[in-house]
């Protein structure tokens, strides 16, 4: 210091760099000399530092600001350590050196060694009582925030209680009333509760106007939580809490007082829990902005501000609730995720904002049907039942919400172990909570529901009866002991209505129909205490109209439709509310559409229909996963074709094709890229085009064939990067000519085919069964009455495994049907193509001027593109005939077929087609690249293909000379798809699954290396595979010489066109040749033989769309010549796309 004196150096020469430097040296000078004797003089010195590095430091927050207060912190140190013990400025000197190593800890680095330091500092006794007393208080605090210790927070405030002043300052007041509400939230000790708050109006009343700021801003946090102890009965606490935040607000303002994060955070938490009660939307927005403003004006790292953060989350979750905009969803999980970052492992904020963000994913999840999100809901339950040192309070919360979220993880996964773990931490739950807390009647009531759901999964009787019995006692005690005004009230009646209602339904006798109509009047109840506006009132409506349907049957199982008037009622409700889930208001609608149609009242029947057919794109979001969108597919199957039917009864062709075409081949339609429409808008708007280009970019994730998820982040980033597409597209379709970018295709672009390019959809509902025949601008429909229900249900059976939901009747299809439907062996019944030939395709080809004897056949024979819906969805229109020994009143006679899933997917398929021959024709002197996969042996099982060595042989002979043919044997799913990548014609010999329980999951059979003595295992190239393929280059025909490959095995999704076939054309292959299903070995080798050798007459570049078709069809009538039965094995075979 002697030498600082001597240079008589001026700290205000030195810019903040320099002043770092400075300090550096004069740090290392004090390191290298012994600690001199007590100075009063040195200390002053020191002090005088200090203070002009502390005002330095404060006017910036970066890293050069750390440094500076690193250095003061250790200047302030050295001042007390060479004050004199009886120099009467020691006392200030430990209390502001304590101060700013605590300010260190709460605002920066939170290390335990500053408390230790700062408890040092203060020394054991000291005379200033009140300064001493802040600081003592925020030491303690911050050891309890630090590690849990509650003999620390304790401590804090029975030292603080001891030494109450009549007096207090206001800083003394803010913290004593933050001991008080952190060990309140922490235990729930209401003493804590009580005392925090007649402390804080006693202050209110008097003292300075600063005392009188931190007083009301505590009244006003304290306040909500003594509403919800007294379990809502004081509703004028929240109007005190709001007027308490508002005074200390305006007081604030009116003094100028700097660093009022605390105010606005006080007013935001009051708003917030007024609008739970009042639901007032003023209350909710004045949350969200004081929110946001306390966020604001609290730096990163400050302790407060992860209660902001997980304050104004919890407000954005509200606002969703209130509007079902997912924008509000993102802002809430964000919050939270902030807010967990923020808070210390362990601490009441960090658990509660890590619960907070983990209810925010389970309710994307019951929104979006994103699986992902459910499945991060789970782990971080799971995580906050597992942090350590967690009192037993939270510990009960956190158990609680595990099993209810692992309820919804059992119906998505079908795992019954996801429901014991619910079950066992529900019960767990309620052992930890005190009796009379209250969440445990709702923690009752879901384990009711959650014993529901087992009993009904039991395959026992006994142990099906014993979870019902149980159900209904838990069911019953959570009713007895919940609050009138409980906010839970509303799940409370309805799972013990559920409880009853199974209980009947497994009973079902005239003797306990008493056990019926308590379900339903609990679930009348349900309904007057759930709000208009609340998410699941679209789901209580529509079990409440179940149940009304159910009683009517139990009463009269012929009861006609118009004793069904009340439960139409409650499902048109569902319908229209517009902030129910969207599946729960497609259940509702398909309901109320059977009721009306029985009823025969068609106008209405129809705009509830329309109404429905509008939430499909809410259910089945563009981004979702592909098994996501199966999921939430497998619900809405079906209601496009009943729109359709339904339309067509109305007389409206034009508007019964565009709702049948808005909700089939959805995924197909997702799936598709939109090169097209980009191209357009790059040369209208680059700059939009390339903002859309990036951004679906980020949105592409890559197929995984293990099934592994994204990960948090990379799911976040995924969300972020939605909302920038939604933002994205609302400024492209704001361009001129761009209103419908990327929509369904309009009804102008379904009519843009050529007069000669016919398109036939046959729809075969339980309302009625037509044809739509589109002819370039003509859409006219060709009723089919001769199409028998009975008839569709027996032939369908035969070629599919089971019914969809569509094709059933009404009472049936009030019925929860089990997934796990028996498969049934198809049949090739002798009647079946010539009840096909009358009923259905020779009326539509007399509408379109085609028949006659074989004299009077076209000599160009005209195409047709069937596409087959509802109850008609698998049918083998281009076999139907007359006779199977009649070549000439058959469809092979008189047109050229095809088939496709969709308009949208023909239109693509044409699209790629132009795209492919316009390269044909640029690339002519290249011959076109053949692959050929074959699977002569296949692990796992399989029988042995010994014909697709033979098929091989044909296929090379046939093709080598004019083509670049590759042989891949045996190969891997990789390089399979490298195969499909690599060439313009792409051979498939092998084994094909359908699968109809998982359609995304159908595929072609492959093998690879189990890694176990040189054994080949099964290696599976699906549809979901090869839907996430990017643009493919080079693609034209895809042949498909495997069972099943353009066939969906099953009613589940028949009109999604969900196999191998549809995922090709997805994928950018204009033609695809595939079997609907398995064929003789022998039969495949014709059929592909014939096939290449029509193919070949014409030279490669001529080959036009209207030649690889007819291709097919030749190959087709060749193999019946040599194969003529049974007359599965040659009508298999079916040309799909352009």
């Amino acid at each position: 210091m002697a030498s600082y004196k001597k240079k008589n150096i001026n700290l205000n020469d030195f810019d903040d760099s320099g002043l770092i430097c400075f300090l550096e040296r004069l740090n290392q000078s004090q390191h290298d000399h012994p600690a001199p004797p007590a100075d009063a003089g040195q200390a002053a010195l020191f002090e005088m530092i200090a203070t002009h590095v502390a005002k330095r430091r404060l006017a910036r927050n970066d890293e050069i600001g750390h440094k500076l207060n690193d250095h003061e912190i250790t200047l302030r140190r050295r001042a007390v350590d060479l004050t004199p013990p009886s120099h009467s400025t020691l006392i200030m000197r430990r209390l502001v050196a304590a101060d700013v190593l605590l300010e260190r800890f709460e605002k920066r680095d939170r290390t335990i060694e500053d408390l230790k330091l700062a408890f040092e500092v203060i020394g054991p006794d000291n005379g200033a009582l009140v300064d001493y007393l802040l600081v003592f208080g925020r030491i303690q605090r911050c050891r309890f925030i630090e590690n849990l210790d509650q003999s620390a927070l304790d401590t804090a405030i029975e030292v603080l209680r001891q030494y109450s002043i009549s007096c207090p300052p206001s800083e003394l007041v803010q913290l004593y009333g933050n001991l008080l509400i952190t060990r309140y939230r922490n235990t729930a000790i209401p003493k804590d509760l009580e005392e925090g708050i007649k402390q804080a109006e006693d202050a209110s009343k008097g003292g300075s106007e600063d005392n009188k700021i931190f007083a009301l801003s505590n009244l006003a946090e304290f306040l909500p939580f003594m509403f919800e102890l007294k379990n809502g009965a004081e509703r004028a606490l929240l109007e005190k809490a709001v007027e308490s935040a508002q005074m200390a607000n305006s007081l604030a303002i009116k003094n100028k007082m700097e660093d009022i994060d605390f105010v606005y955070g006080a007013l935001a938490h009051a708003f917030y829990h007024r609008y739970l009660q009042s639901r007032d939307p003023d209350h909710l927005k004045q949350a969200l902005e004081n929110g946001n403003e306390a966020v604001r004006r609290c730096k990163t790292g400050e302790l407060s501000r992860a209660t902001w953060l997980n304050n104004l989350g919890l407000a954005y979750l509200a606002k969703f609730r209130q509007k079902v905009n997912i924008t509000s969803l993102d802002k809430a999980s964000e919050s939270f995720r902030l807010a967990v970052q923020e808070s210390r492992l362990g601490s009441q904020t960090h658990f509660l904002s890590l619960n907070n963000l983990a209810d925010a994913h389970g309710l994307r999840f019951e929104w979006t049907g994103e699986t992902e999100a459910l499945d991060i809901a789970v782990s971080k339950y799971r995580e906050l039942v597992n942090i350590p040192n967690t009192n037993e309070l939270r510990r009960a919360e956190a158990l609680q919400n595990l099993g209810n979220i692992l309820l919804h993880a059992y119906r998505r996964h079908h795992k019954l172990e996801n429901l014991d773990e619910a079950i066992s931490s529900l019960r767990q739950s309620l052992e930890k909570y005190p009796t009379g807390h209250k969440d445990v009647p709702v923690v009752n009531s879901f384990l009711c529901r959650t014993l529901v759901i087992r009993g009904k999964e039991s395959i026992h009787e006994d142990r099906m009866k014993q979870d019902i019995s149980s159900a209904i006692e838990c069911g019953e005690e959570a009713r007895k002991s919940a609050a009138q005004d409980d906010s839970q009230r509303h799940v409370i009646l309805n799972n013990l209505s559920l409880a009853y209602f199974f209980k009947w339904k497994s009973e079902r006798n005239k003797y306990n129909r008493e056990t019926l109509k308590k379900a339903i009047s609990y679930s009348e109840q349900t309904l007057e205490a759930t709000h208009q506006d609340a998410p699941d009132r679209a789901s209580h409506l529509g079990y409440h109209g179940n149940l009304l349907s159910a009683e009517i049957w139990d009463n009269d199982a012929e009861a006609e439709s118009s004793s069904f008037s009340d439960p139409l009622k409650c499902y048109k409700e569902a319908v229209y509310l517009p902030n129910g889930l969207p599946l729960m208001r497609i259940n509702a609608g398909r309901l109320a559409l059977r009721i009306l149609a029985d009823q025969k009242n068609w106008e209405e029947a129809s705009e509830i229909g329309l109404a429905t057919m509008e939430l499909i794109p809410l259910a089945c979001g563009k981004y979702l996963s592909l098994q996501d969108q199966q999921q939430m597919v497998f619900q809405t199957s079906g209601l496009a074709a009943e729109m359709c039917s339904l339309m067509l009864e109305l007389g409206k062709p034009d508007e019964s094709l565009e709702r049948l075409e808005a909700g089939r081949a959805i995924i197909l339609g997702l799936s598709m890229n939109d090169s097209d429409e980009l191209s357009a808008l790059e040369s209208t708007n680059k700059n939009l085009a390339t903002e859309f280009k990036d951004i679906k970019a980020r949105l592409r994730a890559p197929h995984d064939p293990h099934g592994r998820r994204l990960g948090e982040e990379r799911l976040q980033e995924k969300w972020n990067a939605e909302a920038e597409l939604t933002r994205c597209l609302e400024k492209i379709r704001k361009i001129d000519g761009y209103k419908d970018f990327l929509r369904q295709p309009s009804k102008d672009r379904m009519k843009s085919l050529s007069e000669k390019q016919i398109v036939v959809l046959v729809i075969s509902t339980y309302l009625r069964s037509d044809a739509i025949i589109i002819r370039g601008l003509e859409i006219k429909s060709v009723p089919l009455p001769m199409m028998e229900l009975d008839k569709l249900k027996d032939y369908g059976s035969q070629l599919t495994s089971n019914f969809p939901i569509a094709d059933l009747p009404a009472k049936r299809a009030m019925e929860v049907i089990s997934m796990s439907i028996p498969i049934q062996t198809r049949q090739t019944s002798q009647g079946f193509l010539n009840w096909l030939w009358v009923k259905c395709v020779q009326p539509i080809l007399s509408e379109i001027g085609i028949g006659g004897s074989q004299n009077g056949m076209p000599r160009i024979l005209p195409r047709i593109w069937w596409i087959g819906s509802g109850a008609a969805a698998n049918f083998p229109f281009h076999a139907a005939a007359a006779s199977e020994c009649d070549s000439h009143q058959d469809t092979m006679s008189l047109v050229i077929s095809s088939y496709t899933p969709s308009l949208k997917t023909l239109l693509h398929a044409m699209r790629r087609s132009k795209q492919s021959q316009i390269r044909r024709i640029d690339y002519q002197k290249e011959n076109p690249s053949l692959g050929i996969i074959t699977m002569k042996t296949t692990p796992g099982g399989y029988g042995d293909l010994p014909a697709t060595e033979k098929e091989r042989e044909v296929v090379m002979n046939l093709t080598e000379s004019k083509w670049n043919c590759t042989s891949i044997s045996q190969p891997t799913a990789d390089v399979a798809l490298q195969a499909i990548r690599d060439s313009d014609i792409v051979h498939f010999a092998c084994h094909g699954i359908a699968d109809s329980r998982d359609p995304l999951e159908s595929h072609l059979v492959l093998e690879k290396p189990s890694g176990i003595n040189n054994e080949m295992e099964v290696d599976k190239l699906t549809v979901s595979q090869i839907l996430s393929i990017d643009e493919l280059q080079k693609p034209w025909i895809a042949f498909l010489s495997a069972c099943t490959t353009t066939s969906m095995g099953g009613l589940r999704l028949l009109d999604e066109g969900l196999h191998m076939s549809g995922a090709l054309q997805v994928a950018g292959f204009p033609h695809t040749v595939g079997s609907l299903w398995s064929v003789e070995d022998s039969v495949s080798v014709s059929i592909a033989q014939a096939f290449y050798k029509n193919l070949l007459r014409l030279e490669y570049a001529s080959i036009d769309d209207r030649a690889v078709a007819a291709a097919v069809r030749e190959a087709v009538i060749d193999t019946r010549r040599l194969h003529p039965t049974p007359w599965a094995n040659w009508a298999a075979y079916v040309h799909s796309g352009a």
